[in-house]
């Protein structure tokens, strides 16, 4: 990406005033890249959104996950109060 920044932005629009201006384009630039450049290594979509859909599906198994466990849980105690007499809880 560095090479990226470096071709498409530094050298291409300088000479720069000062260093706020390179600051600032390397800001719109950075925000382009990310929010809105459609990228093939992630199936065409921009790196911020294909970030959040990692993150969603990072939730979605964790909360599986928890459902599975707390579903053993409640499995256990149930066998655990049948064997005992007991009705479950």
């Amino acid at each position: 990406m560095n090479g990226t920044l470096q071709a498409e932005l530094i050298e291409m629009q300088s000479p720069w005033r000062d260093v706020d201006q390179v600051e600032r384009a390397i800001f719109r630039w950075l925000t382009w890249y990310n929010e809105e450049l459609l990228h093939s290594a992630l199936d065409y979509v921009p790196p911020a959104e294909y970030e959040r859909a990692w993150w969603r599906q990072q939730e979605a198994t964790l909360q599986s996950a928890r459902n599975k466990i707390t579903g053993l849980y409640e499995t256990r105690d149930s066998s655990e109060a049948r064997v005992m007499g007991a009705e479950p809880a």
